[in-house]
């Protein structure tokens, strides 16, 4: 009896040793599982991209770039869009050339340029903004990636994406990055050329006015500073 009781408690430690190892085993391989998922990044899905004409970028404020300003120069598309030109605030403490928005048929603010018709075509479609060109994948060169502008833009997702698209997608967003370094750091020499323009164009104007036309202007002008220098002398008398 003692030999078998000897018997069954040696089967029994053993029996345990085994549901021990075991369980060592399965704690080791659950332990390298998550190591091994842990070190395997994350896939990131890829870019794929087609531009479905929907407008919604167009109404969205996007930087003008002296590199656009010099290619609207030579390709005559300069007269065209100073009007639309503007120096605008960019908050805490920036400063950047854009478009004036104009109000669509449905009331909201638009590019300028966007003239929604069978196509939707924007109307500078052959000497487009660098920005809307790089749009909507942007770059950052301090850690050397890319990223999305707007991820609810319609055409994420959408068609085929070639390497030479991808290619040239990459090769628009980097531009744009370098274009918006260097205008920041030429904003107050551009503001002087905006000056000199303005100048020159109000001057052509003034001398192609007829010599009455002229005259009558000038009053105008006076009637107006006299108007301002009444509310100012006004206002000093309510002051005091």
């Amino acid at each position: 009896m003692a030999q078998e009781k000897d018997s069954k408690n040696i089967n029994e430690d053993k029996q345990e040793e085994k549901t021990e190892k075991k369980e060592e085993t399965v704690e080791k391989e659950s332990e390298k599982k998550e190591e091994t998922s842990e070190e395997k990044p994350k896939k990131r899905k890829k870019f794929v991209f087609e531009c479905t004409e929907c407008g919604a970028c167009c109404k969205r404020s996007f930087p003008i770039y002296y590199e656009d300003l010099k290619r609207w120069n030579l390709d005559q598309t300069f007269p065209r869009v100073f009007p639309h030109l503007q120096i605008e605030l960019i908050p805490p403490a920036g400063f950047q050339i854009s478009f004036k928005k104009v109000k669509n048929d449905a009331g909201e603010e638009v590019c300028p340029f966007y003239t929604p018709n069978s196509n939707n075509r924007c109307g500078l479609f052959f000497s487009k903004p660098i920005s809307c060109i790089a749009f909507p994948l942007g770059y950052d060169k301090s850690t050397n990636r890319y990223y999305i502008i707007d991820k609810s833009c319609e055409g994420l997702g959408k068609g085929t994406m070639t390497r030479e698209y991808l290619r040239q997608m990459r090769e628009n967003s980097q531009l744009d990055y370098e274009c918006r370094i260097r205008t920041s750091n030429t904003l107050p020499i551009l503001q002087i050329l905006f000056m000199q323009f303005f100048n020159q164009q109000s001057q052509e104007v003034m001398e192609s006015l007829s010599p009455e036309d002229r005259e009558q202007l000038e009053k105008i002008l006076a009637k107006s500073k006299g108007g301002d220098k009444d509310v100012a002398q006004n206002e000093t008398k309510e002051d005091k």
